[in-house]
């Protein structure tokens, strides 16, 4: 559910800032995001390519998909595969994929998107940054000490408590079995268990990420040879309000 998928405006937003595109030029999404599959189809992109490293993924959210039209289905990881495709798209989508790569590999991997672009290409990214500061368990606690566990409530808990959390700094990475467990020492009552159970729907136990490390120390890998078109905030109603923003950047050479 977003803010963890695109939501209405950052497809409105994308589909405006798409409108110029060659309808025939090859475009990309990063992972197998099925909204942004749905809007490309829409707009009417013929050569559209997903690249995700897992075919399993990749068919699961092929069945969640409005359309069944013909693309390009690049299997790999991306440092792998974005290095045999340079020069290539007039435009690629991603929608939080930074937790993915290793801190130590961020400064190659943008630097590899920005090549697989063609001049004047858009890299258009969703990004969970946390540059304003995590959120202290005390707040989280009296934000959700009386929420009713439904599954909105649950996955706003997820991405404020699992994401956003002073948790991340314990270990520099979201390991998700171990913020589950700081959860339940912390958060008392059962209330609380109903909710980290229910959060679990969204995002499970043993999955990882790398998110935990401050935006200072990051961000110079990001996008570092590619101009900033825009920076959008998220809707203010959503839990990574100020906390991710959607990016545009444009490869200018």
């Amino acid at each position: 559910m977003p803010p963890s998928r695109p939501d209405n405006l950052d497809l409105r937003r994308i589909a405006r800032l798409l409108g110029p595109v060659d309808r025939s030029a090859p475009v990309g999404v990063l992972g197998s995001t099925p909204e942004f599959r749905d809007l490309l189809c829409e707009l009417g992109f013929t050569r559209i390519h997903v690249l995700d490293r897992s075919t399993d993924f990749f068919e699961s959210m092929s069945q969640q998909r409005i359309h069944k039209n013909q693309e390009d289905f690049v299997v790999g990881d991306w440092l792998a595969t974005l290095p045999m495709l340079t020069d290539t798209f007039a435009a690629l989508l991603s929608d939080l994929t930074s937790g993915n790569i290793p801190y130590g590999e961020r400064r190659r991997f943008y630097l590899l998107v920005a090549a697989a672009l063609r001049h004047g290409g858009l890299f258009i990214d969703k990004n969970l940054t946390n540059a304003n500061g995590l959120l202290p368990i005390g707040a989280i606690k009296r934000k959700y000490r009386d929420a009713p566990p439904n599954l909105q409530i649950a996955n706003y808990f997820s991405c404020e408590a699992i994401f956003c959390s002073e948790l991340l700094l314990e270990q520099g990475v979201l390991d998700t079995s171990y913020v589950y467990g700081r959860l339940t020492e912390l958060l008392e009552g059962a209330r609380f268990a109903r909710l980290i159970s229910a959060a679990q729907l969204i995002t499970p136990r043993q999955c990882f990420w790398y998110y935990g490390r401050p935006w200072e120390q990051l961000a110079e890998d990001y996008c570092p040879t590619m101009s900033l078109h825009r920076k959008y905030v998220l809707a203010r109603s959503q839990p990574y309000w100020r906390r991710a923003y959607q990016y545009v950047w444009i490869r200018e050479a």
